[in-house]
């Protein structure tokens, strides 16, 4: 049986909190989700393990959940923006 990309997302997720890894890289998680499970995440799941100390970097192009970031860094044209320029916080 295989699994659809969003499965298989999912269960990468899974793995890298099982894991226990101090630092986790998400690269657009959510992008193959349904909404109720990109709200989950964003709202719920990454705040969880942000608050056993683990550091995340997220890469999204979903802005809808941008505000829940302590900092954003946007990448133009291959460059990264300064953290004010890209509207995120210092």
């Amino acid at each position: 049986m295989a699994l659809s990309t969003g499965q298989q997302k999912r269960l990468a997720i899974v793995a890298t909190i099982v894991k226990g890894r101090p630092i986790c890289i998400f690269d657009e998680p959510a992008a193959d989700q349904d909404p109720s499970f990109r709200r989950r995440f964003y709202e719920s799941i990454l705040p969880a393990l942000k608050a056993t100390g683990r550091t995340l970097v997220v890469v999204s192009h979903d802005d809808r959940y941008f505000h829940l970031a302590d900092r954003v860094l946007r990448v133009r044209d291959g460059r990264i923006e300064s953290p004010a320029a890209a509207g995120g916080a210092p």
